[in-house]
């Protein structure tokens, strides 16, 4: 320690103890060999040293991820130079690594440095694990401890969400999503906000994700745990949101326009009915909603194979169809009865129930109707006389149309004549008084139109007969008021006759004879044959229901004008 020269970092012996942390001053005096005293050197402001310096990291954190470079640290006192070391240990591959970043003069000194990007910071690679390691030396040369922090992933892809299902502008009976997620969440969640259809006062339903639904990867049809009632009827978008371990947003991902429907749709039938009769396939119905697809089913009775027609285009269209034959209608075969089934799926896949129409015949075979009528004569028609109707086969109605040509005014013409119900069974029908002829008018010549329908709405072949006349039974007495005296003829039996003379109430003087009518004719004929032998001869017509017009002559008359013309009127019995 005496000898000449340089000693560099030489520890003294006999060196006193010093209080580590403490300032001193140093004063250095010697003599050499000879006595002579050298100058004194004194060195003041020394601090005493011997502590390592610490290095605390509060951000980030072992086994965490972050978006940014920012780190947060504490230093125990000044250094004299540290660095920071990215050294990449998974995932994406970083061909830079390690990064080893100076600290600068400001970024070496004592105290906390909160949320700083150091000034020498490398761009590290998106996606890669870093390990961070610190390293620093005091001013006294002592060296920090070494600082390692392992399992740091370096992020700054925002999360997303693609594959996502149901689809826009679609219908769905369960609020299922499909999603699949490109990395973990720490906060995820599905908003369903109604833009249509039914009221939904709860909307929007903001729906947070739980456990397994943060997850990265593929969720196939997922009720999320959270999930509230939605309303049936209303038409939804969903937004996707989400944010990963390190604080990166997704991207927004949204589906329009979804229809949440759990109520299956509902089918009327209304033609054909139960039981029915239809000489057509077509068939009106109504459906509560729009269906994705629908089929009706004619179904023999008899067991034979069933035909499948599926509804298409306007068909499968909410709201009443009438009268609707489908685009593809089936082949029927005539005389089968047949069951019809409606079924149905809407487009959210809820399923009808099924409708079935049970015994519907199918007939297209038109009726035969057959008309008898008793008359004295073709062509005329007793007024209020039964006839005999014959049906091929049961009838859903029966209408007698007259309607007058001439003879007495009708006003009330066309007649328009439903046979009674009891009377539309198949078969022969006698003594049938056809409901409404009472107001028939007699004398009036009429068209009779006769139609028909059977259950199926064949109609039968119109019959129609013309010229035909109203005529009256003439039995009882007819008397004509003449200038001085009232002439009385009374028709008894089958041809009985009598002529007389009316006094007062009482008829006198009466001829006897018998009488033959020809109603084949116009006007009708009357020969009245006296017991006396005398003949006459007359021409006739109704001129109402009680009257009559006539023309008297001892020789046939060919004309109005060829006789006497008499007007009869019919004593109605019990009338004075």
């Amino acid at each position: 320690e005496l000898s000449s020269g340089d000693h560099p970092d030489m520890l003294t012996t006999n060196i006193p103890s010093l209080t580590d942390g403490s300032s001193y001053s140093i004063a250095l005096n010697g003599a050499d060999h000879g006595g002579n005293e050298g100058d004194e050197v004194k060195l003041t402001g020394i601090v005493f040293d011997s502590s390592q310096p610490i290095v605390t990291v509060d951000f980030p954190k072992a086994n965490s991820r972050v978006r940014t470079l920012n780190i947060t640290y504490s230093i125990s006192e000044n250094l004299s130079e540290g660095s920071v070391t990215w050294t990449q240990s998974g995932r994406a591959d970083d061909p830079a690594s390690p990064h080893g970043i100076t600290l600068s003069e400001m970024e070496q000194n004592e105290g906390t440095h909160s949320e700083i990007t150091l000034s020498n910071q490398t761009p590290l690679v998106d996606g890669g694990i870093y390990t961070i390691t610190f390293s620093g030396r005091d001013l006294a040369g002592n060296e920090a401890e070494h600082l390692e922090i392992a399992g740091i992933r370096y992020d700054v892809s925002p999360p997303g969400f693609t594959q996502i299902l149901p689809t826009g502008q679609s219908s769905v009976n369960r609020p299922e999503l499909s999603y699949t997620v490109s990395e973990t969440l720490s906060v995820g969640m599905a908003t369903w906000t109604r833009v249509g259809g039914s009221d939904d006062p709860g909307s929007p339903h903001q729906v947070e994700f739980i456990e397994d639904e943060l997850s990265e990867g593929r969720h196939e049809d997922v009720m999320l745990g959270n999930m509230p009632e939605l309303v049936s009827g209303v038409t939804y978008t969903i937004d996707f949101s989400g944010e990963d371990r390190a604080g990166n947003v997704s991207e927004p991902a949204s589906i329009e326009e979804v229809r949440y429907d759990d109520t299956p749709p509902v089918f009327t039938v209304t033609t054909p009915g139960a039981s029915g009769n239809v000489n057509h396939s077509r068939v009106s119905y109504e459906i509560t909603e729009s269906l994705s697809n629908g089929t009706i089913t004619w179904i023999p009775k008899d067991g034979g194979t069933p035909q499948i027609q599926s509804m298409t285009g306007s068909e499968l269209e909410a709201g009443p169809h009438e009268e609707t034959e489908l685009s593809t209608p089936p082949k029927l075969e005539d005389g089968k009865v047949y069951d019809l089934r409606f079924e149905g799926v809407d487009f959210a896949e809820n399923e009808a129930e099924s409708i079935t129409i049970a015994g519907v015949t199918y007939d297209v075979t038109s009726p035969r109707i057959k008309i008898t009528m008793d008359s004295p004569a073709p062509r005329t028609f007793l007024h209020d006389t039964p006839v005999t109707i014959t049906n091929s086969e049961d009838m859903s109605e029966i209408i007698f149309t007259w309607v007058r040509e001439s003879g007495v005014e009708d006003p009330n013409s066309p007649h328009n004549l439903a046979v009674s119900e009891e009377h539309l069974t198949e078969g022969e029908h006698t003594n049938i008084v056809i409901p409404g002829t009472e107001n028939l008018a007699v004398g009036t010549v009429y068209t009779l139109n006769v139609r028909g329908k059977d259950p199926a709405e064949n109609e039968s072949k119109l019959q129609t007969t013309e010229n035909i006349d109203i005529i009256r039974n003439l039995a009882g007495d007819w008397i004509w008021k003449g200038a001085i005296l009232q002439a009385v003829w009374s028709f008894t039996g089958e041809n009985g006759f009598s002529q007389g003379e009316m006094m007062g109430t009482r008829i006198s003087n009466q001829k006897p004879g018998t009488f033959l009518v020809n109603f084949s004719k116009r006007p009708f004929e009357i020969m009245i044959q006296f017991e006396s032998g005398e003949r006459r001869y007359a021409i006739f017509e109704f001129t109402g229901p009680n009257s009559m017009r006539v023309v008297l002559s001892e020789r046939k008359p060919k004309s109005w004008t060829d006789g006497d013309l008499m007007e009869f009127e019919f004593s109605q019995p019990g009338v004075p």
